[in-house]
């Protein structure tokens, strides 16, 4: 993005390049705020069922199901490793600690793909089907509304001011 906005001046010299590198800049920022917001303000499960309802691809929607559930056992589990070494390991070279690193990350893969067969095993006989259960169903309300339109009113006066 920072090199989009670096490049806009030169992109069309003609024109206005300030105003559009202005124009670039404020768009970024206010597409990073309202996804900053967008993720603070809704549940994982509801985005995912979102995303769902959008037509995304149902492997990447249980990856990423998934990976947000486990990636907090994964870390703790990484956390206790890193303990463990700290205290049979007082000083030492670095050679040393990076090997240590390294075996970690090799024992910690091994883990985790027991810890998923477990897990696949366990989900298989509770009768997972694929989907994503969330206890309400999505629909739009007046608030979702609102927010669209002062959104692109606050685009369309940017575009307005920047011309």
């Amino acid at each position: 993005m920072l090199l989009l906005s670096i490049s806009v001046p030169f992109m069309q010299p003609n024109k206005n390049a300030w105003g559009i590198l202005i124009y670039v800049l404020i768009k970024a920022y206010l597409s990073i705020l309202c996804m900053v917001l967008f993720l603070a303000s809704t549940k994982f499960n509801a985005l995912l069922k979102a995303m769902e309802k959008l037509k995304c691809p149902k492997l990447i929607l249980l990856t990423l199901s998934f990976m947000y559930r486990y990636i907090f056992v994964v870390e703790d589990e990484m956390m206790k490793m890193r303990q463990a070494k700290e205290a049979r390991s007082v000083g030492g070279s670095s050679w040393f600690h990076f090997r240590a690193l390294s075996n970690m990350v090799g024992v910690l893969f091994i883990r985790a793909y027991d810890r998923a067969e477990y897990i696949y095993l366990a989900m298989r006989a509770r009768g997972f089907d694929g989907q994503i259960q969330t206890l309400n169903d999505l629909k739009l309300t007046r608030k979702d509304l609102i927010f669209f339109v002062f959104i692109l009113l606050l685009l369309a006066s940017i575009r307005i001011i920047v011309k």
